[in-house]
């Protein structure tokens, strides 16, 4: 059963990121473009959860505890490409 946990609008409305619970030690983050309805999921081991979004909402930054890690700071593109780590 999934939970939705965290859920931040853009900047100019248009997209939202949810948090996801898929599972006891498990968050995600669907990026959900409004006018189509497509939802891309961006999911890392672990827990992914404090999205915000720049301020242009072209990119979201969240945090990712790999595996019940220490969390670092990922960024990824609104569409879900271009996923990388920035600590």
């Amino acid at each position: 059963r999934e939970i939705d946990a965290d859920l931040v609008w853009s900047p100019d409305g248009s997209r939202l990121v949810v948090a996801v619970q898929t599972g006891p030690r498990e968050l995600c983050l669907d990026l959900v473009e409004l006018a189509s309805g497509a939802v891309v999921r961006v999911d890392r081991p672990g827990v992914d959860e404090h999205p915000a979004w720049s301020p242009t909402g072209e990119m979201l930054a969240f945090t990712s505890a790999g595996d019940g890690g220490q969390p670092d700071i990922w960024r990824v593109n609104a569409d879900g490409t271009g996923l990388a780590q920035i600590t």
